[in-house]
């Protein structure tokens, strides 16, 4: 997300999709940051101007890059090529912009907003669909349900997030503050995260 940013003239973060005629969402930030993957000759094959599931684009599902794919002790039934690995979008989310936003949008800090999240339902990788976000609505699920491999939490349901200052967190569900993670998701409600546990 970094190197994406910084290679853009403004320098932005991706758009959470590529947009055709009339706003036709065609493609997922995840094809977008290939070549700052070490996916290049990935993203070349990509026709830009076509959605996910056309012909084409969907031939390159199959070629989907390792970090996006779930965790092999998933519990869950998993259809191919598809990830967890999404972002959040509506009002106040760092995807909030068709456009992208710059890191500057960020403005309660970049440690305190959520950039990608494992989610608790897997998309086709190319698919432009992420997890709508809204602040009157309750979050929903998260996590893919595979099982830690630590004894103490082997019976307790976890995710990972990474936030946009590049940290990664693996989140304990029964002591997530839900306030404290709808803080992070928020880019600017005016609250700096310390912690998503309770005390």
């Amino acid at each position: 997300m970094h190197e994406y940013h910084d290679a853009q003239d403004p320098r932005r973060l991706p758009p959470p999709f590529t947009s055709g005629n009339e706003g036709r969402k065609l493609l997922s930030w995840r094809v977008l940051i290939l070549p700052y993957l070490g996916h290049t000759e990935l993203f070349l094959k990509f026709r830009l101007d076509e959605p996910w599931d056309s012909e084409h684009n969907r031939s390159l599902l199959p070629f989907m890059p390792e970090v996006f794919a779930p965790p092999e002790e998933a519990l869950i039934a998993q259809e191919p090529n598809t990830t967890f690995c999404q972002v959040f979008v509506g009002p106040g989310t760092a995807f909030e912009s068709a456009e992208g936003l710059k890191f500057s949008a960020l403005q309660d800090g970049s440690s305190s907003t959520v950039l990608i999240i494992e989610a608790s339902k897997a998309v086709p990788w190319t698919k432009p669909e992420d997890i709508e976000y809204s602040p009157d609505q309750p979050l929903p699920a998260f996590g893919s349900g595979a099982k830690s491999s630590s004894f103490f939490f082997r019976y307790t349901s976890s995710f990972c997030l990474a936030m946009a200052d590049g940290s990664a967190q693996s989140i304990w569900i029964q002591s997530l503050r839900d306030e404290s993670l709808r803080a992070a998701i928020t880019r600017n409600d005016g609250t700096k995260v310390d912690s998503l546990y309770w005390p």
